[in-house]
């Protein structure tokens, strides 16, 4: 009895470990997909001044906004897991800043901070944000 359910075990085990080595993209989109899903993330576009930005939403519309920035280097998805804490009570905002994750590099732009500055006070009209928290690490900290 115990034997058939240790394979079945050891098998899906080993699968996973497969996929995971033979597919690193795909894997990790679907790892990252069941974080957003768990803390009720859901992934949005808007465009800014010709600039395409993702970003994350979720939480209660009606709730207080927390608008999270991620660092150098990092993108929206730095904050899901840690999102999960605030969705009940918070409406939770994580962009992919200009340059980074799903927001490109747009050819011939400035990406040094006072530019970012003004893209993420852009970002920040463009949602029709007034009243929000706003938290940040790394660079998204600075910019914060």
């Amino acid at each position: 009895m115990i034997r058939p359910i240790l394979l079945t075990l050891a098998i899906v085990v080993i699968g996973l470990a497969l996929m995971t080595f033979s597919l690193p993209g795909p894997a990790a989109e679907f790892a990252i997909s069941i974080e957003r899903y768990r803390t009720g993330l859901l992934p949005a576009r808007i465009q800014v001044d010709g600039e395409p930005w993702h970003y994350l939403v979720g939480g209660p519309a009606d709730g207080e906004t927390v608008l999270l920035l991620h660092g150098f280097g990092a993108n929206k998805d730095t904050w899901t897991r840690f999102a999960g804490y605030l969705t009940e009570r918070y409406r939770v905002v994580a962009p992919d800043l200009p340059g980074f994750g799903e927001s490109h590099r747009q050819p011939g732009q400035d990406y040094r901070l006072p530019a970012q500055r003004e893209r993420l006070h852009a970002f920040v009209a463009a949602l029709g944000l007034t009243d929000f928290h706003l938290a940040g690490n790394s660079m998204g900290g600075h910019l914060s």
